[in-house]
């Protein structure tokens, strides 16, 4: 998905740009993610640490 996004040539009002991706990836563990919340809490640390590692990052 990252790769798709980042060389895809968008366009709004006659504007041509590119924007990357940086995300947070997790696996659901139903023994560590009791609650939809562990889940997203999860993915939101891998987050900001893909944003704090420099851009167009996946962290797992």
């Amino acid at each position: 998905m990252k790769d798709i996004i980042q060389n895809h040539n968008f366009r709004y009002n006659e504007i041509d740009f590119s924007v990357t991706v940086s995300m947070g990836m997790v696996q659901f563990d139903v023994n560590k993610h009791m609650k939809f919340t562990d889940l997203i809490e999860d993915a939101d640390k891998l987050l900001y640490k893909a944003k704090n590692s420099g851009r167009n990052r996946i962290e797992y």
